[in-house]
């Protein structure tokens, strides 16, 4: 994938000794979408690195492409995305 535009967070549960670890990068095209990426890293014996990236024009639909987990919500935050509901 090909695209002009900025990285504006990148969040990665790898720790200390991690076998394997996810890495989430979000980046905004020059016309004003999002590029959501997800990459499941891995120094296991016969694995390999896995590449998931979404194009979003909105944030919500970001939040749709990557869900609600712990590292999502780090990546909202890191990315200024406000994913609270409001309920009436």
């Amino acid at each position: 994938m090909r695209f002009e535009g900025v990285q504006i967070a990148e969040v990665s549960s790898q720790s200390e000794g991690s076998q394997r670890w996810t890495v989430l990068r979000l980046f905004r095209t020059i016309g004003g979408r999002f590029i959501a990426v997800e990459e499941g890293h891995s120094v296991m014996a016969h694995e390999h690195t896995k590449y998931k990236a979404d194009i979003c024009e909105t944030s919500e639909e970001v939040v749709n492409a990557l869900g609600y987990g712990r590292l999502a919500k780090a990546l909202y935050r890191a990315a200024d995305i406000n994913i609270a509901e409001e309920i009436q």
